[in-house]
């Protein structure tokens, strides 16, 4: 849940606890650990001058669960930091006590600290995490925000100072962490204060454990933190940031001995000689550089390595001179430029293998071990397996072969028996002997697009097959095959059917089914058409049946989703009742269809999303439209926004016309 959002699942009477003061405390915290820390803070002790109170009992329990938590205060243009999700995976920015504002935060700590000195036990968060993002005020600021950026900038290093008297409390505050971002050039001014910002930092460090530094547009600023002084830091994030080799041999040879987590995503590196491992370190993160060679780190001195990830650099071969502790679980080198791994040994615990997107045209040399789980060799120049290449391969459940050079299916070799999921995209498999798939019982997923396949024929799919990708083929035609007990979703678009009759051909579908894309395929008629009655989702785009009430009436009355976009053959006045014939659609998209008018079209009251973008229409019926509709999309039509009569639609999620004009709507409301 966003917390700076209305908290409308809340908005029950919570502040009634404050009467209940007879309950115990344990049943109060319980109460409260099913609500958000700020929806707790906002109902029990609001923003007023709750330390100059004497707080009642329930109040003193709301204070120790709220503060007994993290504390992350971020500065307000950093609302759609995407990233954060990576450095705090767990949600947990939700299941901490969040402040929106460095002013708001400084306010909330000086009440934190002056309440506690009226405690016999004072409550301090077990950590605080300061997010603060240096941002391009030019650009995304307009004029009356300036000031606001400044006083962001004030009341952070405010923060910093209280922290730093820390010790008068007598070191309460265990662990105080950073997260800092770039996001503009550096001026006079913000370097100024970066400075006095770094310093206060410096001061802290020592009770610092994650340290997030990131530079969005590789500028060049003076970090100048000190790794002397990280001796407690367990996870550093230095996305950007400009570092090269020299920093490798130099800022890391002092790095903390309790280091567990280290991105260098983004940097100027090219060599790794002369880095040292720390013992303790669990994940290396190096993306994103321009590294050559693995060779120079012993990773063997680091017995705890789980994750190790080296994709989008320039490395061309791996030899027996780089070598993981057997510990390590996740080894990926996607993007790069290997041709060889000349007698590597691959760990032998290792769950996944990622060497997508290089140059190899051979695995001989390749030894996998029993404990693989995943394996992606997609984009590679493969044209065959050895037969014994999954020999010892009995836990691999996903296998990526897409985008390589595979003519033939037999040359696969023996496919490991507890497969679950195969992708043989973009090969070159033209032959419809698929023996080599149908026998692994275990499959649910089989993903074979763009493969040339002219026809399958008397097949029958493994029971356990969920989802069926056949798409952008030349298949011609489908007899009789049996897709299985469990298949949901099959797809078939771009190919050449030019009927889909499942009693004419022999196609038995299980009663799972649920979704079918017939799209851009050369379908006759309707009486060419048989559509399960399982369906629920079903695409029909750029075909050329005539769509009309006729063409409705065929189709299966459960469909939930219909997309007929591009099709060429709905009328410029088409009269189309869903309403009838499919009563239980909820979405319905006819795109880019020359489509003038909407008059004689009815739609069900259950219908949520309906999308017409891209037609001829001038005006927009919203009789037809049921109240309780959330999406509407009508942009690129011949509709003036200055003309329509914006109705209430209560429930509505997304309205476009010209662009996104959500809001005019809701203004309605």
């Amino acid at each position: 849940m966003d917390r700076n959002e209305p908290q409308s699942n809340y908005n029950e009477d919570i502040s009634s606890l404050i009467e209940l003061s007879t309950f115990p405390e344990e049943l109060l915290r319980l109460i409260f650990s099913f609500l958000p820390a700020n929806v707790v803070y906002e109902k029990i002790l609001g923003a007023g001058d709750w330390d100059q109170l004497q707080l009642s009992h329930v109040q003193l329990v709301a204070f120790r669960f709220i503060f007994q938590k993290s504390l992350l205060i971020r500065s307000r243009n950093s609302e759609r930091v995407g990233f954060f999700r990576i450095v705090y995976p767990n949600n947990e920015d939700e299941k901490s006590m969040g402040c929106h504002g460095f002013q708001e935060g400084y306010q909330l700590m000086r009440k934190l600290i002056n309440f506690n000195f009226k405690l016999d036990s004072p409550v301090f968060p077990k950590d605080i995490t300061l997010l603060f993002r240096f941002r391009d005020r030019m650009k995304e600021a307009p004029p009356h925000e300036v000031d606001d950026l400044d006083a962001e900038i004030e009341y952070f290093i405010m923060i910093l100072e209280l922290l730093t008297f820390d010790n008068f409390y007598k070191d309460r505050i265990k662990s105080v962490n950073f997260h800092l971002i770039y996001d503009t050039a550096p001026t006079p001014s913000l370097m100024l204060n970066q400075s006095k910002i770094m310093q206060k930092i410096e001061m802290l460090s020592r009770k610092s454990t994650k340290i997030v530094i990131y530079n969005r547009n590789k500028v060049k600023w003076a970090i100048g933190l000190n790794p002397f002084q990280l001796d407690r830091l367990q996870e550093l994030y230095l996305w950007n940031n400009g570092f090269n080799d020299f920093n490798i041999v130099n800022y890391f040879h002092g790095m903390s001995p309790h280091l567990k987590i280290l991105h260098l995503t983004g940097n100027d590196i090219t060599s790794l000689r002369g880095l040292i491992i720390p013992s303790t370190l669990e994940q290396f993160i190096i993306t994103a550089n321009n590294i050559t060679s693995l060779e120079g780190p012993n990773f063997q001195d680091a017995p705890n390595l789980r994750i190790f990830d080296a994709s989008i650099n320039a490395v061309t071969e791996i030899t027996n001179k780089v070598k993981f502790s057997n510990n390590l679980k996740i080894f990926r080198i996607p993007y790069n430029r290997i041709q060889s791994f000349r007698n590597f040994e691959i760990p032998n615990k290792l769950q996944t293998l990622s060497l997508s997107k290089n140059l190899l045209t051979g695995v001989d040399y390749i030894r996998l071990p029993a404990t693989l789980i995943e394996l992606f060799l997609n984009g590679n120049y493969f044209k065959s397996l050895p037969d014994s290449f999954f020999y010892t391969c009995e836990n691999l459940t996903k296998l990526n072969l897409s985008d390589n050079l595979i003519d033939d299916l037999d040359d696969l070799g023996n496919l490991p028996s507890n497969l679950e999921e195969l992708i043989l995209d973009n090969n070159e498999i033209d032959n419809n002997d698929l023996t080599n798939i149908l026998c692994l019982n275990k499959l649910k997923t089989l993903s074979m697009i763009s493969n040339g396949l002219m026809s399958i024929n008397g097949n029958q799919f493994p029971k356990t097959l969920q989802v069926l990708k056949l798409d952008k083929n030349e298949l011609s035609e489908l007899i009789n095959i049996d897709f299985g007990d469990n298949l949901c979703k099959l797809s078939l678009s771009g190919n050449n059917l030019n009927k889909f009759n499942i009693e004419q051909y022999k196609l038995k579908f299980p009663p799972t089914l649920r979704f079918i894309d017939l799209s851009y395929n050369p379908l006759e008629d309707v009486g060419s058409l048989f559509i399960p009655d399982s369906a629920r989702v079903l695409r029909l785009n750029g075909i050329n049946i005539p769509f009309n009430n006729h063409f409705l009436s065929h189709l299966p009355k459960g469909i939930q989703e219909l997309e007929l976009n591009h099709t060429g053959n709905i009328q410029h006045y088409p009269c189309l009742d869903f309403a009838t014939h499919l009563p239980n659609l909820k979405s319905i998209s006819m795109e880019r269809n020359h489509i003038v008018s909407m008059e004689q079209m009815k739609f069900p009251f259950t219908l949520e999303r309906l999308s017409l973008e891209g037609n001829l229409l001038s005006k927009i019926p919203f009789g037809l439209i049921p109240s309780s509709s959330k999406y509407l999309q009508f942009n690129n039509n011949k509709i003036s926004i200055e003309r329509l009569k914006l109705p209430k639609l209560p429930q509505l999620e997304y309205f476009g016309v010209c662009g996104d004009q959500t809001n005019l709507i809701r203004q309605q409301i």
